[in-house]
């Protein structure tokens, strides 16, 4: 199952008071909000040229699609460029809070590399058993033997 995208809320305030919604029946504002609501999820990006591609949209018939057509598109292109316009605002608002937050990452990091030099690295080593790496002992693992040379060790005998 895909992944659900953040959506911005829609601006209906052109589709309400358009003076054509006012008189639709209920299957032609459903079929309206079926067409808006596709056209704002898909990023207000495109919407398909042919009346078969509408209706699918609309999720409707394609003769009850024909009966309400004019008056769905007259108000669908009305409150076209507010859709667009908001859309587009939002994504610039957040492409530009995107933006400040790289800048301000990498500025991060500037300063972070800058501190880690070695006027840095001395100022760290002024502290108190800084600096100084506890030394290690040897593994005290015993060596391999050659089998020569080994000792005699105990073995099973079979019982009697």
């Amino acid at each position: 199952m895909a992944k659900d995208r953040k959506l911005y809320p829609m601006p209906v305030h052109t589709v309400l008071n358009h003076p054509g919604f006012v008189v639709l029946p209920a299957a032609g504002r459903g079929m309206l909000f079926s067409l808006l609501s596709t056209y704002w999820r898909g990023g207000c990006r495109w919407y398909p040229p042919t009346d078969l591609g509408m209706s699918q949209w609309a999720q409707a018939h394609l003769r009850t699609w024909k009966l309400h057509k004019r008056e769905i598109l007259e108000i669908f292109h009305a409150a076209r460029p507010e859709l667009d316009g908001y859309h587009a605002k939002r994504e610039g608002g957040r492409l530009g809070l995107v933006n400040a937050a790289h800048s301000a990452n990498s500025a991060r990091r500037l300063e972070a590399l800058r501190e880690n030099t070695a006027a840095a690295q001395a100022r760290r080593l002024d502290l108190p058993g800084a600096g100084m790496t506890p030394r290690r002992e040897p593994n005290a693992t015993p060596r391999p033997v050659a089998p020569d040379k080994r000792e005699a060790r105990a073995r099973f005998a079979p019982k009697l």
